[in-house]
């Protein structure tokens, strides 16, 4: 469902040349090289991911994917020079907000004039609060979150890395709805934590939230004018 909301934003097509930054197993990039016959090139720091994204490619020799590994926080400089046509991700950048700008340069290097980012990924507060002990413990500590940039800093990190917001969704009732869905089917089945802790608190709890406005998610496509 994500991938499909982001090639029908993005405008991603069987034309389109797509880096994905954090492609973790390949999964998101290779459902979009089959929904739209695009090129893709996917980047992650982890070898053993790329071990597994590689196997996706060597299944799919029908699709034009190739992997690497690396940061998006430093992408190397071969595929800067690619000019891709669009840099998608998800999920992946909420795990270094702090270096958000840095991320949004790099991503803009990437791309090709009128190129896109197109990007899920998870948010802090909309007002900027700091996030409570409560919600370290049932969100960010699960998801292994240090620190999560809100809608406004978002917006602002793009616009300084000299990108027009074309789209920009702010997802928070959603995930607040499914979250409450998770937590409850956890509930019922009895899901616990390795530590032994009832899953479904967590779920709740994170749900609760991001209704409060204190946790969220977003879905955006920004443009690289010049």
């Amino acid at each position: 469902m994500k991938s499909k909301q982001m090639i029908k934003l993005g405008e991603i097509n069987e034309n389109s040349y797509v880096l994905d930054l954090g492609c973790g197993y390949g999964k998101a990039l290779l459902d979009v090289c089959k929904a739209t016959g695009c090129k893709g090139v996917g980047l992650d720091l982890s070898e053993s991911n790329i071990e597994q994204c590689n196997k996706y490619a060597q299944n799919n020799p029908d699709l034009d994917m190739k992997f690497a590994v690396g940061s998006f926080t430093d992408v190397p400089r071969k595929l800067k020079e690619e000019k891709f046509t669009h840099v998608f991700s998800q999920y992946a950048f909420c795990h270094v907000h702090k270096e958000l700008l840095k991320i949004f340069q790099e991503a803009h290097q990437c791309l090709r004039p009128g190129g896109k980012l197109v990007c899920f990924d998870y948010m802090g507060a909309k007002n900027g609060e700091k996030p409570t002990i409560h919600i370290i413990k049932h969100c960010y500590d699960r998801l292994h979150f240090t620190y999560l940039a809100g809608h406004k800093e978002f917006k602002e990190k793009l616009q300084q890395a000299k990108f027009e917001i074309k789209t920009y969704l702010e997802l928070d009732e959603h995930i607040a709805f499914a979250y409450n869905l998770l937590g409850e089917a956890a509930k019922t089945s009895k899901v616990l934590k390795e530590n032994g802790d009832p899953l479904w608190e967590d779920y709740i709890e994170t749900s609760k939230y991001a209704r409060k406005g204190l946790m969220g998610q977003n879905l955006f496509v920004a443009i690289k004018n010049a």
